[in-house]
């Protein structure tokens, strides 16, 4: 049994997908493991369960024995209360009786804290970042922060460079190196390329060349509606994947696309929006980019740059606006 990390619906995400177990260096197991809730109130979505044989006799035995049988729901803290309380909960599986839960409770509000004799197993995980010197311990229990701001200096920005005449070149070069987490798949929403002037420069779909094109590619896809012209036909704003482009992706091997303006062109800026089918879906998205005009790269040759994960949503935002420092 696995059980996936589940210190809150965001967070869930940190867990395990795709997992392989070996017994003896022997692979017993290979495969996908359900993603937890994010909350303790419902049980059963929180774990894996494998079992390695089919005996009624045995699967009968092993629920009757099994103790997660036993919880009640109405015994789980609701979700509401576990995100008000505290951001993670404690991972320690110790019980407390009354006098050392109001020992802890005296031990809170003096400034030393928890003894840590009061804990024999691993304590409270939760990352807590101190502020002792402009934080009045006496003002919390109130919730009336009290705060020095007389520490806090003014940032002051420094003088804004000139305004970038952007890149000349006509054919632009893109290469996915890493998804959000798909290990099969990787694919954008959409694309756009402005002017340093903020006018979007017309990219049709004859201007696009792609390797791999797009799921059509892999045999028995031969009607996949997720194809290579719809990253340049709206809406990009949306979360119906007939919208959307899709490639098969393997880890270290080149997924590029290619933009090809027709003409030497200044190039302002590019506009991406990331894969964004459903929540789940958008670990299809594109992270890591590496980017060249004519040849020529403009972001960093060893890391690229990286694209926000799309929400799985219609956010309110129209995408990220990526503007590298061209300098031409």
């Amino acid at each position: 049994r696995i059980w996936n990390y589940n210190k809150s619906r965001i967070h869930s995400f940190r867990g395990a997908r795709l997992v392989s177990c070996h017994l003896s260096g022997k692979l017993i197991f290979r495969g996908e493991i359900c993603k937890a809730p994010g909350n303790t109130k419902d049980i059963a979505p929180c774990q894996e369960t494998i079992l390695f044989t089919e005996s009624l006799t045995f699967m009968e035995a092993l629920a009757a024995a099994d103790t997660i049988n036993s919880i009640q729901p109405s015994t789980v803290p609701s979700t509401e209360s576990e995100e008000t309380e505290a951001e993670r909960p404690m991972t320690a599986t110790k019980r407390f009786s009354a006098d050392e839960v109001k020992q802890m409770q005296t031990a809170l509000n003096s400034e030393g804290g928890l003894p840590t004799s009061m804990f024999d197993e691993r304590p409270q995980t939760r990352a807590v970042r101190r502020f002792d010197h402009v934080i009045n311990d006496n003002a919390l229990e109130e919730n009336k922060p009290n705060l020095a701001l007389e520490d806090f200096k003014p940032i002051v920005k420094k003088p804004s460079k000139p305004k970038s005449k952007g890149v000349k070149g006509r054919v632009i070069d893109l290469n996915i190196s890493q998804s959000w987490g798909d290990l099969f798949y990787v694919g954008l929403n959409g694309i756009e390329v402005y002017d340093p002037d903020g006018n979007q420069i017309e990219v049709t779909p004859s201007k696009l060349e792609a390797h791999p094109r797009d799921m059509n590619d892999i045999p028995g896809h031969s009607s996949d509606h997720r194809v290579l012209e719809n990253l340049v036909c709206k809406p990009n704003n949306t979360t119906s994947d007939v919208n959307m482009w899709l490639i098969p992706f393997n880890q270290g091997e080149d997924h590029t696309l290619k933009i090809d303006l027709g003409r030497v062109t200044r190039i302002g800026s590019i506009k991406f929006f990331n894969y964004n089918k459903s929540p789940e879906d958008s670990l299809r998205g594109a992270k890591q980019i590496f980017i060249s005009v004519d040849g020529v790269p403009v972001t960093d040759p060893k890391t690229g740059i990286t694209l926000r994960k799309a929400p799985g949503v219609v956010p309110k935002s129209k995408g990220p606006h990526l503007k590298p420092d061209f300098g031409q």
